[in-house]
């Protein structure tokens, strides 16, 4: 998974290196802490928003196809 831009101030754009079809995906803060969980199709190419959430740094995790990937986000205002 690529994320751009990291660091972020709100809207981040998620592309496979490698044709995943539906995933879910949890972003959870430095207490481990759950603030958003998903599950969606990706082809090509998918933004979200992390516009409502504070400054700092977030884990992604991403589970599609037996697989599990988890990727650092920065957030700033």
């Amino acid at each position: 998974m690529i994320i751009s831009p990291n660091p972020t101030n709100g809207i981040i754009s998620i592309k496979a290196k490698e044709a995943c079809g539906k995933f879910t995906f949890t972003v959870t803060n430095t207490l481990g802490q759950i603030v958003m969980n998903e599950s969606t199709a990706l082809s090509g190419e998918k933004e979200f928003d992390m516009k409502g959430l504070v400054s700092g740094l977030y884990l992604m995790v991403f589970n599609f196809s037996g697989k599990r990937v988890v990727k650092k986000v920065i957030k700033v205002d």
